[in-house]
């Protein structure tokens, strides 16, 4: 489950997934609590990973290029290799992909400031211990990065209308983000002849920051605080 808190502030942003190098995506209608839990009551999207293969050696290489209106270009790339150590046995495999979303909205500090890029990679390894018992082990790790998140303001601070392009950010103190995120699985199934047996178990790390320009808060406590009746 990827999932996060609503604490309104940005925290409680869905991680965004990049997905490369899948198997397939799977959109399950709700209510889906007795297998997913109850997060899953409106329905699941499921993304499946494509598994290390362990007969076959491949690769796949793919690039694209990108342009934003109103701002620049960029780039997409993403590989991937697979690799049967053990023919029928042991088999690993390794994907990575990289972002450059170029970004539309400008401040006093950068222009095209909301420019995204995002790096990530993916590890797994699949053991058979013979033809109806395997283990699976994932590790994935996905750093996404932007000088400016993406909004923009029609007036100032002070309310006036701004004489800017109109895709701008009307702040006095940058608002980098990050959202660094590890995912690691492992899964244990046991086929027999009258169904098939699954453990797994999963980890989730996030580390979700930013950084907040917060004028209008400031001059609305300053205005109370020195502006009403009686104040000292």
């Amino acid at each position: 489950m990827i999932t996060g808190e609503n604490s309104q502030d940005g925290g409680g942003q869905a991680p965004d997934i990049m997905l490369f190098d899948m198997d397939r995506v799977e959109v399950l209608k709700g209510p889906q609590g007795t297998t997913f839990g109850s997060s899953s009551m409106t329905g699941t999207i499921r993304f499946i990973t494509a598994k290390p293969n362990l007969i076959d050696f491949g690769g796949s290489f793919g690039a694209g290029y990108r342009e934003t209106q109103n701002g620049g270009v960029g780039s997409q790339v993403d590989a991937m290799v697979n690799l049967p150590l053990v023919t029928d046995r042991f088999a690993i495999r390794l994907a990575g992909f990289y972002l450059d979303n170029p970004g539309f909205i400008s401040n006093q500090f950068e222009k095209d400031a909301n420019e995204t890029k995002v790096k990530a990679g993916r590890a797994s390894a699949k053991f058979a211990f013979t033809d109806q018992i395997s283990l699976t082990a994932m590790a994935m790790v996905q750093n996404t990065k932007a000088d400016a998140p993406t909004y923009y303001n029609s007036t100032d601070f002070s309310f006036q209308p701004l004489t800017q392009p109109r895709f701008y950010q009307a702040i006095y103190a940058r608002e980098p983000t990050g959202n660094n995120m590890d995912m690691y699985e492992l899964a244990f199934r046991d086929k027999t002849s009258y169904g098939t047996y699954t453990l797994t178990a999963s980890r989730l790390d996030r580390d979700f920051h930013y950084t907040r320009d917060s004028p209008p808060s400031s001059i609305f406590i300053w205005d109370f605080r020195w502006r009403r009746p009686g104040a000292a």
